[in-house]
């Protein structure tokens, strides 16, 4: 599709960046929703105009490199497809991932993916520009501002072979809910800039005779000469106060306080908790949102899985590279030392039989010819033996492979 803009007059336009309140965003959700002509274009605008918030932008990122930082792999009983190894390992299969997730962030993604010919060419993938996509009608517009009849229904012959959705057709993403905290933090953030530049530089007052109209000439000079800071002149006979609000926070922190306070909202819009971005609180509060991000991120690569799975095997088998019965999978990086994690094996060993090809994936074992077995040895008779044959510990001075005499 990103290869037919030309022939089809295809026309990005520059990203809207004029100033946005609640009104703005309102009327883009209202647009989004219209049940006859529905139009994302003003509120996939919004959304790139508030992830150049800081906070927004981290938090975002969390759930996004938690699915890129996770080893991923594809496999068939042990064997792994080098075609799809070598995809895996590339960039445009990186940004696929990204765009995956950013789903769950902008409802929504189209891909225009192109891995023809695996292993001589290279693979690309591009987004879709969001403005351009109604996917409740399955349109990709020439124009954002177009209407739905002047675009490309995407499901249609041929451009599902190089094309990749992800997200409900129906959903306007998480993004929707944080667009209001970053509009209102931005006000507050100018209203403090506002703040510090009144009262964080010395005021200088300059008070001339009310009787000596020369005077308040000189004097203006005079304040003129000495810099640029706040300054204001008055006759003696006059005075300027400065009132405090003393019912509740004044100054700094009362801007601060709302700024935090926006900035945990979308915490927990975004990763279901505030504490593992900002340190706060004991460490026991900080293991329970722990908890409760590990639940967002499990989730997150259970719908990337589902869309690898299918969507993008249906690509894969599609364009050559004969994937099979393999699956792709994320393995969960295990961070304990590998002589415990042995020792650990060979105990549950002893008390469950475990299938003998999950030694060799564990400790990536070569297989030999003759397919996967373990190799027991006698133990002595001891209460749990029943008399059968058991897996031996190794024994101590043993170097890391000494647990490979188990295997043939």
């Amino acid at each position: 599709m990103a290869d037919k803009a030309a022939e089809y007059a295809i026309k990005i336009a520059s990203y809207d960046r004029t100033n946005k309140d609640i009104s703005k965003w309102k009327q883009a959700l209202k647009s989004a929703e219209d049940p006859d002509y529905p139009d994302r274009s003003r509120l996939m605008n919004l959304y790139h105009d508030i992830m150049l918030d800081g906070h927004l932008t981290a938090i975002t990122e969390k759930r996004i490199l938690n699915i890129l930082n996770t080893p991923l792999i594809f496999q068939s009983k042990g064997k792994e497809n080098e075609l799809v190894a070598n995809l895996i390992e590339s960039e445009a299969f990186e940004n696929l991932l990204r765009y995956i997730i950013e789903s769950k962030l902008y409802g929504y993604s189209l891909c225009w993916v192109d891995i023809t010919q695996p292993g001589v060419k290279k693979p690309k993938v591009t987004l879709i520009d969001r403005r351009h996509v109604e996917p409740t009608r399955h349109i990709y517009k020439y124009k954002e501002s177009d209407s739905l009849n002047a675009g490309i229904d995407y499901t249609l012959p041929p451009y599902p072979p190089y094309t990749l959705t992800a997200g409900r057709e129906d959903d306007l993403g998480l993004l929707l809910k944080c667009a209001p905290y970053v509009i209102y933090k931005r006000g507050d953030i100018g209203d403090w800039a506002t703040f510090c530049e009144i009262f964080g530089i010395p005021l200088r007052v300059g008070k001339f005779p009310a009787h000596d109209p020369n005077a308040r000439k000189e004097l203006n000079e005079a304040m003129d000469e000495t810099g640029s800071a706040n300054s204001i002149t008055m006759p003696d006979t006059c005075s300027i106060d400065f009132v405090e609000n003393k019912t509740s926070q004044s100054g700094k922190g009362v801007h601060e306080t709302f700024a935090d306070w926006c900035n945990n909202e979308m915490s927990k819009i975004i990763l279901a908790n505030t504490m593992t971005v900002d340190a706060q609180g004991g460490n026991y509060k900080g293991e329970v949102h722990a908890e409760s991000e590990e639940g967002i991120f499990e989730a997150d690569r259970r719908f990337v899985l589902r869309i690898l799975n299918n969507q993008v095997y249906d690509l894969l088998e599609l364009h050559g590279y004969n994937p099979g019965d393999a699956r792709f999978k994320f393995v969960d990086e295990d961070s304990t030392p590998i002589k415990d994690r042995i020792d650990i094996d060979l105990k549950v060993n002893q008390a469950v039989e475990i299938d003998p090809q999950y030694w060799y994936d564990r400790y990536n074992v070569p297989m030999p010819k003759g397919g996967a077995k373990a190799r027991t040895v006698e133990t002595g008779n001891s209460p749990s033996s029943n008399g059968k044959k058991q897996l031996s510990e190794p024994k101590k001075g043993k170097s890391k492979g000494g647990f490979l005499r188990f295997f043939d």
